[in-house]
């Protein structure tokens, strides 16, 4: 609930109101976290204040660095790009602590611990996604 003056100047108070379809959305990303609505809702705004002036993607408040995912063969693996290094590093298994000069090369040790027989050619600023916004990394890449 937010309080705010009427026309009277008399205190009246509010509640801020979400369309269904976006609190969905929301829900639907804060339990793919494992956090409630409201902690969703915070991370959410907490990244996208702290945006670098003229920058074109999310930053993540300590490092510059830009959590991403990925979803394959049904596991969820968790990384960061630094977009000062274009590096990766996992944050999750298969490629927890694991280092990667690209996207492409961390995309490419998920197939290949995850599904070893197919090749594994994959275009990392595609094959990641931003975890903000759930957009391909490319989204954010000059």
């Amino acid at each position: 609930m937010i309080a705010g003056r009427d026309s009277d100047s008399a205190i009246v108070a509010y509640m801020p109101t979400v369309s269904e379809a976006n609190y969905t959305k929301l829900a639907l990303a804060a339990k793919g976290a494992g956090v409630t609505v409201d902690e969703m809702l915070e991370r959410i705004l907490a990244v996208w204040l702290s945006l670098d002036e003229g920058s074109k993607g999310p930053r993540d408040m300590d490092g510059g660095q830009i959590a991403v995912y990925a979803i394959y063969q049904r596991t969820r693996v968790e990384a960061l790009y630094d977009p000062r290094t274009e590096g990766v590093t996992g944050t999750t298994a298969p490629i927890e602590g694991k280092q990667f000069s690209s996207p492409s090369g961390a995309a490419r040790a998920v197939v290949e611990a995850l599904n070893p027989q197919v090749n594994s050619n994959r275009s990392g600023p595609r094959f990641w996604r931003v975890a903000v916004t759930g957009k391909e990394l490319a989204s954010i890449l000059r």
